[in-house]
């Protein structure tokens, strides 16, 4: 949403909140911030490439390619065994602190889909 001199005020207020969250964190937390968000960044893009190879296999198997069916199998079970490896050797507290984020993402994405639902059912 812009303001009347199209500016995302609203965006700019959140980009700064974060960098100014981010500074508070790196006061009490020193290094372990990095280790927090280097180990959530790991899942992150472990959960982006595992999706891309589900959607991927769907498709592969909507279409009745065999081949890609076998190899993508395997590249799925390669991203599972390196879930289950992130999910060993990262400590106990970045796993929650991923599971708490991405818990806040998915009930703010459910949150604001339903209220676009009730909304369009509305008018």
């Amino acid at each position: 949403m812009l303001n009347k001199n199209s500016v995302p005020q609203r965006a700019i207020m959140f980009c700064s909140g974060t960098l100014y969250l981010g500074v508070v964190l790196s006061y009490f937390l020193g290094d372990k911030l990095f280790n927090y968000l280097a180990g959530s960044l790991s899942y992150t893009v472990l959960l982006i490439w595992l999706l891309i190879s589900v959607a991927a296999f769907v498709l592969v198997r909507k279409q009745k390619k065999m081949g890609y069916t076998i190899f993508l199998s395997g590249a799925i079970l390669a991203l599972l065994l390196l879930f289950a490896g992130i999910l060993i050797t990262n400590p106990l507290a970045v796993t929650g602190f991923t599971a708490l984020l991405y818990t806040i993402i998915f009930l703010s994405f459910y949150w604001n889909h339903r209220k676009i639902g009730e909304t369009s059912e509305k008018s």
